[in-house]
């Protein structure tokens, strides 16, 4: 059956006072949250909840690391010198881990499949363990380095760059940020086509928990 992926659209839908004023730590927090969000209702939830928070999950998710890998990564190479360059590639090695495991599980129609779900486990453990890393090191060197104004420009390139990355895992390109952008622009129009056949949980649900989450109505 044809479902509409109404939660695709979630995060352009927020209201616009919440964001335009946050900078670009503020906004990966954010996301951060909804992510950790979006890994308790997948395993919180019954099997045909679970498997559209899932894809919820992944959308997200994909979202995000593209975004950092464009906007974030690049800041911390240019304004923290080679600490940044290897708190980066460190992320970076996090990121293709956790899109290799969303592209294996990308075949599930079930988590209760037992091979699914210890894949799933495994995964949304090192997802957890990299934001916790993300804000203890990374984020925390920018926003002890790098100054507010160009953390306020960089929220802005963040927010429409994730309007045209891709919105499923692809692992082939987390290495390649120069080639990132175009091969983005590629299969960013593939990837939302297949969203249309995918299932997503109700709309206003995914609504709740990212404001239960973030703190913003």
């Amino acid at each position: 059956m044809l479902t509409t992926d109404t939660s695709a659209t979630q995060s352009d839908k927020k209201p616009s006072q919440t964001m335009t004023k946050q900078n670009l730590l503020e906004l990966i927090l954010d996301d951060h949250k909804e992510i950790r969000a979006f890994c308790k209702q997948v395993q919180s939830t019954e099997p045909k909840e679970s498997i559209k928070w899932l894809h919820q999950l992944t959308w997200e998710v994909a979202r995000h690391s593209v975004a950092e890998e464009l906007i974030l990564y690049p800041l911390m190479e240019k304004e923290l010198g080679d600490e940044g360059r290897r708190m980066a590639d460190s992320s970076r090695y996090d990121h293709q881990r956790t899109k290799e495991d969303l592209q294996f599980l990308e075949n599930a129609t079930t988590l209760e499949d037992p091979e699914y779900m210890s894949r799933y486990v495994r995964m949304a453990d090192e997802l957890l363990e990299h934001l916790d890393k993300e804000e203890r090191d990374d984020i925390a060197h920018v926003r002890k380095f790098v100054s507010e104004e160009l953390l306020m420009e960089a929220a802005k390139d963040f927010k429409r760059t994730k309007h045209f990355v891709p919105t499923r895992p692809h692992p082939e390109m987390s290495q390649k940020p120069l080639f990132e952008t175009p091969y983005s622009l590629i299969v960013t129009p593939i990837d939302k086509l297949r969203d249309m056949f995918r299932s997503f949980p109700d709309h206003d649900k995914v609504e709740e928990v990212e404001a239960r989450a973030t703190g913003h109505k």
